[in-house]
C-alpha cells in the first residue's frame, strides 16, 4: 500500500472538510483497540497556496480506505514516501 495525499483548498469550508476526512479514519483507528498499527500515521501541512495537505502512511491508508474516509476526496497515491518537511504529525485520540 502506498502513501496517499489529500489536498483540501483553504476556504471557508476547509475545517469541515478536514473533519469529514479525519472522523471516519479516527473511528477506524480507534476500533483497532489498544494496539492500533504502530505506523498508522497522518501528517498535515500547508502548501504554497495555503491549501491543507494530508499525508497518510501506508498503514494509515489501509485504515482510511477501509473506513471510506478518502471516498469523497481527490486522493493521490504517492510513488514514494513524501517529503514531510513543514508537516506535523496529527495527534489521534
Amino acid at each position: 500500500m502506498p502513501w496517499h495525499k489529500v489536498v483540501i483548498r483553504n476556504n471557508e469550508t476547509a475545517r469541515w472538510s478536514a473533519a469529514r476526512l479525519m472522523r471516519p479514519f479516527i473511528m477506524g483507528y480507534n476500533e483497532a483497540g489498544a494496539t492500533p498499527p504502530e505506523n498508522a500515521v497522518v501528517y498535515h501541512g500547508l502548501n504554497d497556496t495555503g491549501a491543507h495537505v494530508y499525508y497518510f502512511s501506508p498503514e494509515a491508508s489501509t485504515i482510511a480506505l477501509a473506513t471510506k474516509a478518502l471516498q469523497t476526496f481527490d486522493v493521490t497515491p504517492c510513488a514514494e514516501k513524501p517529503h514531510l518537511d513543514g508537516c506535523e504529525k496529527v495527534t489521534i485520540s
